[in-house]
């Protein structure tokens, strides 16, 4: 990898230090791509023009065009340096120049770090699945009318659907995603008076069928195992049998109030997110599947219940900030310190995010007479 690295270092070192270079990417959506090197900041920009996702719901045509956005980019490196390259987009900015329904214009600007070689083998599958799609696509199919465009947007969302199935953590949210996404391109179709009868009921049968192919995928599909912790049986532990997924295990196993009492709690991380949990009770009374199915429904409601009756839920930074203060001697020799810790707080509307709420723990305490359920979601910086 680090072979793989410099030896990109020094091809983009070799040219100048500006140099833009034109790419016509494989696609229906007349996507075009420049690439411009920045030899001075080791940077490459890849800027895209293309018709975005638009004939789902408003959420999901933001996340597919946003996965087209990505495999354009990589599909203009490999073009670009020959090669097959995967790109660390986590580590790449993103700059929005124009996004409407017909077309969206935008930047991605690339550390050369965060360009490594891959297998073409290791493609993910809407990568995969696109790019055939694309292969076979000529020039005059391009996307002209809402037909066009619809049966494109439907060979997207399959895609990516199927790969979203693959990680699930709580198929009820994917689910709801996936109904709401065909109930809007639903909506669509049969508003549109440019279509005729029989092309609406083409769409319409073909969407029903890709909707209950996912669903169906998505019902037989093993949820993704979280991290589980099992905590010892002795007298005085807190809690056993906690299992949580890991991206919320550290915010709830350091706050005790939330793992032995419950509540509404919200913590900031050193990132700029915030981490919302809410967690509920149920009284356990036996070991029966009956039971198990009441408290768990149970501690979801009151869950919810925390979540609700706080208006505004008070946000703790995960990590106070230091701040330190050196004096020095007029011979550069310290004389002394001083340290300051400053730490902030904000608020924010807890019923806001019901609809985003995962279930992201469960245990119970360490008597086994109550039964903890958390619910979370992880709120991006505004």
């Amino acid at each position: 990898m680090k072979t793989s690295c410099f030896c990109l270092t020094l091809l983009l070192m070799a040219s100048a230090v500006f140099s833009t270079t034109k790419i016509e990417l494989q696609s229906d959506k007349s996507a075009s791509a420049e690439i411009v090197e920045d030899r001075g900041k080791q940077l490459v920009s890849v800027s895209l023009t293309f018709m975005p996702v638009s004939t789902l719901d408003a959420v999901t045509n933001d996340e597919m065009t946003g996965v087209l956005a990505q495999i354009f980019t990589e599909e203009a490196l490999s073009s670009y340096l020959k090669c097959p390259k995967a790109v660390a987009f986590s580590k790449a900015r993103c700059i929005v120049h124009k996004k409407t329904s017909k077309q969206c214009s935008l930047t991605y600007e690339i550390p050369i770090a965060a360009i490594t070689d891959v297998d073409v083998k290791q493609q993910s599958i809407p990568a995969e699945s696109i790019k055939k799609y694309f292969a076979s696509v000529s020039s005059d199919t391009l996307l002209q009318d809402f037909r066009s465009t619809c049966f494109h947007d439907l060979r997207i969302a399959e895609a990516v659907f199927l790969e979203q199935i693959k990680s699930c953590k709580d198929k009820e949210k994917l689910a709801r995603k996936i109904n709401d996404a065909f109930s809007a391109l639903t909506k669509k179709i049969n508003s549109d008076d440019a279509l005729f009868l029989s092309e609406k009921e083409e769409l319409l049968t073909k969407a029903n069928s890709i909707k209950s192919f996912l669903l169906k995928k998505l019902s037989s599909a093993p949820v993704a195992t979280p991290e589980s912790t099992s905590c010892p049986n002795a007298q005085g532990s807190p809690i056993v049998h906690g299992t949580f997924l890991p991206e919320f295990k550290p915010f709830l196993l350091s706050d005790p109030i939330l793992l032995e009492v419950g509540g509404c709690k919200a913590f900031r991380t050193e990132d700029g997110k915030t981490v919302l949990i809410a967690v509920g009770t149920a009284e356990v009374k036996d070991q029966s599947a009956k039971d198990r199915i009441r408290r768990q429904k149970v501690a979801e409601q009151k869950a919810f219940g925390e979540l609700a009756k706080h208006q505004e839920v008070e946000v703790t930074f995960f990590s106070e900030r230091y701040k330190t203060t050196s004096i020095s001697t007029q011979n550069g020799v310290e004389s002394g310190s001083s340290q300051k810790i400053s730490s902030s707080r904000i608020t924010m509307k807890a019923e806001a995010y019901f609809d985003e709420m995962l279930t992201v723990g469960r245990w119970y305490s360490g008597d086994g007479k109550l039964f903890f359920l958390a619910k979370g979601c992880i709120v991006p910086k505004k």
